[in-house]
């Protein structure tokens, strides 16, 4: 299907994804809630943990698992999902995903301390400026 196409049909939030079936983001989350409870029996697990487990707000949480709120289209919320459930999320949200190196630099992002963060970003930044001077040589 083409990005056109796909931007064209939305019907209630349902983004069409490329096996032509409807996904619903609000049932999607839900499954994943229950998957993450699992077996309640003997364990509480809270859509507040559930929340914070995934890194948004409890009630942004709430208003998804009853079926109301906006899909999440910005990108931080989508990395937050994507760090959690994988590059199925990009499928659900109708969105495309990002090339597997920047997932791969954004995990790993996620994952260093604020020094270590600063060092690659820095490294990345030494290597694109190196990269585009012999491109221009």
């Amino acid at each position: 299907m083409s990005i056109i196409a796909n931007k064209l049909i939305n019907v209630k939030h349902f983004p069409l994804n490329c096996y032509n079936n409807f996904v619903d983001f609000h049932a999607w989350i839900n499954k994943k809630y229950v998957e993450w409870r699992g077996d309640a029996i003997g364990r509480d697990h809270s859509q507040k943990e559930f929340a914070d487990w995934v890194g948004i707000s409890p009630s942004l949480m709430t208003y998804w698992l009853k079926r109301n709120g906006k899909i999440p289209k910005h990108q931080k919320t989508v990395n937050k999902l994507v760090r959690r459930f994988g590059p199925e999320v990009y499928e659900v949200l109708g969105i495309p995903p990002p090339p597997l190196f920047i997932q791969k630099l954004e995990a790993l992002y996620d994952e260093l301390d604020q020094d270590r963060q600063r060092q690659l970003m820095k490294r990345i930044s030494e290597i694109l400026d190196e990269f585009i001077r012999s491109d221009h040589q």
